[in-house]
């Protein structure tokens, strides 16, 4: 099986997303404050779509709020890595509580598909990860139609 760690931020919701048709804009509340978020549905879709075939996890700041990304931006309901049901402020903490459930997901024998503009470019964690598809897109522009066939690749390969 392949697990799909999904990040939020800079990843679904950008600023200029790079599909087909134009991007969502809405702002929502979470944490007692309002957000501006902006999406392509059509990612929404592919998301939920591959979410048939393999299995996706939030690994996200988001996570104590999904219920708004679900009802809001139309997901369906995902399964969170390990977080606390409070908004982590040290990018340091959030980081390690992302790269321990991509160890957990290799443990448990899965392979990886990891989407997050935070992912390092060069280092160690490259290393450790180098048979799993890691993807970091440009937090302004998201995963884009190309991220997304290379997820279907490599899921469709590791059947």
């Amino acid at each position: 099986m392949v697990t799909l760690l999904l990040d939020f931020d800079g990843v679904v919701n950008a600023n200029k997303p790079k599909w087909h048709a134009p991007p969502r804009t809405k702002w929502v509340h979470a944490d007692g404050e309002a957000f501006k978020i902006r999406w392509a549905p059509a990612l929404v879709d592919e998301i939920n779509e591959l979410s048939k075939t393999l299995d996706v996890l939030w690994a996200s700041t988001w996570i104590p709020w999904k219920f708004v990304l679900e009802h809001t931006l139309g997901f369906r309901k995902f399964e969170c890595i390990d977080w606390p049901t409070e908004h982590v402020e040290s990018f340091a903490k959030r980081w390690h509580l992302k790269e321990t459930a991509a160890r957990k997901v290799l443990e448990s024998g899965e392979l990886l598909i990891w989407a997050d503009d935070d992912l390092p470019e060069i280092g160690p964690l490259l290393k450790e990860f180098k048979d799993q598809l890691l993807i970091r897109p440009k937090s302004n522009t998201g995963l884009t139609p190309e991220d997304i066939d290379r997820m279907k690749e490599y899921a469709n390969q590791h059947r």
